[in-house]
């Protein structure tokens, strides 16, 4: 399997997850290491611009990763389904935080699939890269990505 993610050249073949460290995320707390992608280059560029709000000065100097996840890796998924009502809110609840965190704590898998509030017929793909299994994640190529410029928010 492959996955996707887009960020700032910089940081793009950084995938020790000290990003979502530094500021937490959608299904992490501060302090704990996760790498986020998704399952598709379109899912990827959505979640970026929905991120940025895609302010022009954001959507410049991007690439994307491409990265093999080995086809043996452990992974869960969280369904829908399974969610608290107010998964797709924002403010972020605590309650997605708290699953994705313990998911880290747990090493129960390298990979865990969740739904992606853009698009939630589509996953991301979360990575733990403090997990044994982590050698099972290979940076295939990095590519530069320039967006389509009517993406960026109109003042």
């Amino acid at each position: 399997m492959n996955v996707y993610r887009i960020g700032k050249k910089k940081y793009i073949k950084d995938l020790s997850g000290q990003g979502a460290r530094f500021y937490g995320g959608r299904w992490n707390y501060f302090g704990y290491r996760v790498l986020y992608a998704s399952e598709s280059i379109p899912l990827a560029i959505l979640e970026y611009i929905t991120k940025t709000g895609a302010v022009e000065e954001e959507l410049i100097n991007l690439s994307i990763a491409y990265i093999e996840v080995k086809d043996d890796a452990s992974f869960s998924t969280i369904k829908i389904e399974d969610l608290p009502e107010d998964w797709n809110t924002y403010p972020v609840p605590e309650d997605l935080k708290k699953i994705g965190t313990d998911w880290i704590i747990s090493a129960q898998s390298l990979i865990l699939k969740v739904p992606a509030v853009s698009a939630p017929d589509s996953y991301n793909i979360l990575i733990n890269p403090v997990h044994p299994e982590f050698k099972k994640i290979n940076l295939l190529k990095v590519s530069e990505y320039q967006p389509d410029l009517r993406l960026r928010k109109k003042k």
